[in-house]
């Protein structure tokens, strides 16, 4: 990961792992890590305004130095054109199920806070997008944008070894 660009955006489907990603790569790279979902709940699983969201990620993306665990659909066209580099988290989808699964079930046990402080899993349905989208692609007609600077991100397909090799602790 040496010679890291400043902007990062962590990309994948839900359970896939985006947030561990981020915040291992965040460590031993001192990026200042954004996670996503800490901006885009309130208290009692009430989801932000989307335009509130598009100002939260538009100021965090303004920066010079960030990495960010996700991009949101309704707002992927806030963060590409300032990224530098797209990581595609591309795992098997039962890797990702397992991972959400396994989530929701410890959330509904432990009742641990995450999410500004949101306890307990935000819903027991599985989001519809698991089912029927297929893994990640970064052929995305979203990821051929570009940026305002006049280049595109660069993208890296990181496969679940790759995945491993970043989030274990140095």
């Amino acid at each position: 990961m040496d010679g890291l660009p400043d902007r990062v955006l962590v990309h994948g489907v839900t359970g896939s792992g985006k947030s561990t990603a981020a915040l291992a790569i965040g460590a031993r790279t001192g990026h200042p890590v954004t996670l996503v979902d800490e901006l885009t709940w309130l208290p009692g699983w009430v989801p932000v305004d989307g335009e509130v969201q598009r100002e939260l990620i538009g100021e965090v993306v303004a920066g010079e130095r960030w990495l960010l665990d996700s991009a949101y659909g309704d707002w992927l066209d806030v963060v590409l054109p300032h990224a530098e580099l797209v990581v595609g988290l591309d795992y098997p989808r039962w890797l990702s199920l397992g991972r959400l699964v396994r989530r929701t079930v410890s959330a509904a046990i432990t009742k641990e806070p995450r999410c500004n402080g949101n306890v307990g899993p935000v819903s027991v349905d599985l989001p519809p997008s698991m089912l029927r989208t297929p893994r990640l692609t970064l052929e995305d007609p979203a990821l051929e944008q570009g940026d305002t600077r006049g280049g595109q991100p660069r993208t890296i397909r990181a496969t679940r070894r790759a995945g491993r090799r970043w989030t274990r602790p140095r």
